[in-house]
């Protein structure tokens, strides 16, 4: 049972660490739509491509987001894993 808290006490934390960032916050949302590249992602946000990428890192550090073709250079896409997932359904529900 502890083991159960502890899962949702990650998600809450990176529940907080996603809502702090007003683009992480919209990257998620994005992503939860359908997996995505970083130039269409900052071209639907309305955000600079920098930005993105720099959030797209700090998302990819924590586990919540993953790069399904991380061997192209060009034409990276992203997508959420199962905890980003569940992020994504808090910022929906809340």
């Amino acid at each position: 049972m502890a083991s159960g808290n502890s899962s949702k006490n990650k998600i809450w934390t990176l529940y907080a660490y996603v809502v702090s960032s007003e683009y992480r916050k919209l990257i998620v949302k994005t992503l939860n739509v359908r997996p995505t590249m970083p130039k269409e992602i900052s071209e639907l946000i309305n955000k600079p491509q920098s930005h993105v990428s720099r959030a797209l890192r700090q998302l990819e550090d924590k586990g919540i987001i993953v790069c399904i073709n991380p061997q192209n250079k060009k034409g990276r896409i992203y997508r959420l894993t199962e905890l980003g997932v569940e992020i994504a359904k808090l910022l929906l529900e809340l």
